[in-house]
């Protein structure tokens, strides 16, 4: 239950390998909330809720431009809206799909999955975070 002496080099290093890959946004965003001095339950109600971290667009767009790509970026805007243009790399994933046609959307995910998974293995510090983006359209991002 507590941390021994001996636990505290693995601790520190733990601390900083989430640390490095925690986008500096969603630090900035957070970090009264989670070190506040008096933090609420009302300060930790998105938190708690979050399925994942939030990125800013002009961290994102730093991030894969730089060349040290951290994100898979799965473009989750209807598919005539990603052929239109989108980041580099970034690959489509329509939810319209999940409704139209189940069976191509579960290939397509099983696909997305796999070319993470590939990227992962390829390089450990590339492409190992997946990260979903819309429209912030209401009637095009229902579905995310």
């Amino acid at each position: 239950d507590n941390l021994s002496v001996e636990d505290i080099e693995d601790f520190m290093s733990l601390a900083k390998y989430y640390g490095e890959r925690t986008p500096l946004s969603f630090r900035h965003d957070y970090h009264g909330q989670l070190f506040g001095n008096a933090p609420t339950e009302t300060n930790f109600a998105s938190l708690s809720q979050a399925l994942c971290l939030p990125i800013s667009v002009p961290e994102l767009l730093h991030k894969t431009s730089s060349g040290g790509i951290e994100y898979l970026v799965i473009d989750c805007r209807p598919k005539v809206v990603y052929d239109a243009g989108h980041l580099p790399g970034a690959v489509n994933l329509d939810p319209e799909t999940m409704l139209a046609d189940p069976a191509l959307f579960t290939t397509n995910v099983a696909s997305v999955l796999l070319l993470q998974r590939k990227t992962f293995l390829e390089d450990e510090l590339t492409s190992n975070h997946l990260c979903f983006m819309g429209s912030s359209r209401i009637e095009e991002d229902q579905l995310l």
